[in-house]
């Protein structure tokens, strides 16, 4: 695993963004209107995209945690047919 600041700078975006669909997600389950129509595709896709850029520098468990909770956001999309 890489220790460097070129590690800790990957690891920086995939986790926020991970964090930003988890809030757009807990929007989608506690709200209906807006904020349910803020978790979009293009948000699942720049997550899974910054994860994937991390993987290698990421442990196992956080790189499966984050994947899995793209996945989830993904599922729902594809729930309500988006």
């Amino acid at each position: 695993m890489e220790t460097g600041s070129m590690g800790i700078d990957r690891k920086y975006p995939a986790i926020l963004k991970v964090l930003a669909l988890e809030k757009k997600l807990q929007a989608e389950k506690n709200k209906e209107g807006e904020a349910a129509r803020a978790l979009r595709a293009a948000d699942c896709a720049e997550a899974r995209q910054a994860v994937e850029a991390a993987r290698h520098t990421l442990p196992t468990i956080v790189y499966s945690t984050l994947l899995r909770r793209v996945e989830q956001c993904e599922q729902l999309l594809a729930q309500r047919g988006q």
